[in-house]
């Protein structure tokens, strides 16, 4: 029996506007773009983890799931903790390396040793767009 796809996506910066930590409860407006990508994969019948430093606090559990409820999206399951049934992540701040060979994917000048200049995520959305399998 096949084992259902499952993705994690990243709240802070990815599903949920993220200028800067404001507590626990506060969680920031939807990105309707990334929104409408998880309804879709949930109406595909694949599963979805918030996978979210957040989740080191159980405090905060309550405020994701009213979030996700409050933006039209199921309870899902939430967490920090990386696990082999998630074969996908998204994330803001992600850098895609070559599974055993330690190549970074994309364009590495969006790499400084301080910070990420440019989201890898909108450069793999980008490239997501233009067609170009990764």
């Amino acid at each position: 029996m096949d084992r259902q796809v499952c993705y994690g996506v990243d709240l802070d910066g990815t599903l949920a506007h993220h200028d800067e930590w404001k507590g626990g409860n506060f969680i920031g407006k939807p990105i309707p773009k990334m929104m409408e990508k998880v309804k879709k994969w949930l109406s595909e019948g694949i599963k979805v983890v918030i996978f979210t430093a957040r989740a080191d606090d159980p405090d905060n559990l309550e405020a994701i799931i009213d979030w996700l409820d409050d933006n039209g999206l199921p309870e899902l399951e939430v967490t920090n903790i990386k696990t082999p049934e998630i074969k996908r992540f998204y994330d803001d701040r992600a850098i895609q390396v070559v599974k055993n060979e330690g190549t970074i994917i994309g364009d590495e000048s969006l790499i400084n040793d301080s910070h990420v200049e440019v989201s890898a995520q909108q450069k793999l959305d980008d490239m997501y767009n233009q067609g170009i399998k990764i």
